[in-house]
């Protein structure tokens, strides 16, 4: 069991597979979700902006963590700036789409959000020597 979580092939199988999902899940429409965690239709309250704010601090915190454990094998010192990169590019490129989809726009403050998460998790891989 341990041996298949140490496999790197299965480190860039699950940060691939996450990475799409978590496009699908940046890309989709209100009303009609490819991923079904859909968020609620509905005027911006606290709750759902809170809601929002925690999914994308988590969302890419999780994302840069998987690309890290996948990147480290191939390249010990430059994983964290590769899967910063990735991660980050991921990002910017979502949030540049959902400017082509009706009912969505780029938002500044997601972007600060998405490096908020793999900021903060970052700092857990340094904190836990991950």
């Amino acid at each position: 069991m341990f041996k298949l979580l140490s496999d790197a092939r299965l480190h860039w199988l699950a940060a691939t597979g996450y990475s799409l999902l978590i496009i699908a899940y940046l890309l989709q429409q209100p009303g009609s979700p490819t991923v079904e965690i859909v968020a609620p239709v509905a005027a911006p309250d606290w709750q759902r902006e809170v809601a929002f704010t925690i999914g994308h601090i988590v969302g890419f915190g999780v994302l840069f963590v998987l690309w890290y454990i996948a990147l480290r094998h191939v390249m010990a010192v430059r994983a964290a700036v590769t899967a910063f990169t990735i991660a980050m590019t991921i990002g910017l490129l979502a949030e540049g789409l959902q400017n082509l989809l009706p009912q969505r726009n780029a938002s500044l403050y997601d972007v600060a959000m998405n490096t908020l998460g793999m900021v903060g998790a970052w700092f857990a891989i340094r904190h836990w020597q991950l």
